[in-house]
């Protein structure tokens, strides 16, 4: 736990924020980064919530990144990225008379197999995305639902769940 709690702070230190002001925030007491006691399953999903920017393979296992940016504007953008870089693929292909975009059946040398295996993982890239996208939206909008069904915005209603 020694190790869960080294790593909140240093998730505190590059959020420029006070120990305080993060257990503050966690509902904790003031002294929960700095004394040996176990962290339970209930903080653990309090501070992903409060702070969902943290990468839970990092603090648990010290894995990846400190910082997860899975955010739906983030992904829609990497989303609209990869369409334009396929498009654009597609476009200057077709420019050089390598094949018909509308036939990819018809390339048939190497090369063009493989430009068309890299647009169609591109485009699966993108479906993928987008439907990350959708199911994040769609569970914001739940949250927020919820949270405002119980007086409280956002996720705040989770307790309630849990109390069940």
């Amino acid at each position: 736990m020694e190790d869960i709690k080294n790593k909140l702070t240093q998730f505190t230190e590059y959020k420029g924020i006070s120990k305080r002001e993060f257990c503050r925030k966690i509902e904790v007491s003031p002294t929960f980064l700095a004394n040996n006691s176990s962290i339970t399953i209930d903080k653990v999903i309090k501070i992903l919530t409060t702070y969902p920017e943290i990468n839970i393979y990092w603090l648990i296992m010290g894995r990846g990144e400190m910082i997860v940016d899975s955010s739906p504007e983030y992904i829609q953008g990497l989303a609209s990225e990869y369409a334009t870089q396929v498009v654009g693929i597609q476009q200057k292909m077709d420019k050089l008379g390598y094949f018909d975009a509308d036939q990819p059946a018809a390339a048939t040398s190497t090369n063009e197999n493989r430009l068309w295996s890299l647009i169609e993982s591109q485009l699966k890239t993108i479906k993928s995305l987008r439907e990350t996208l959708a199911k994040q939206t769609q569970t914001i909008a739940d949250l927020t639902k919820k949270g405002d069904a119980a007086g409280v915005p956002g996720v705040a209603s989770m307790g309630a769940k849990r109390a069940k």
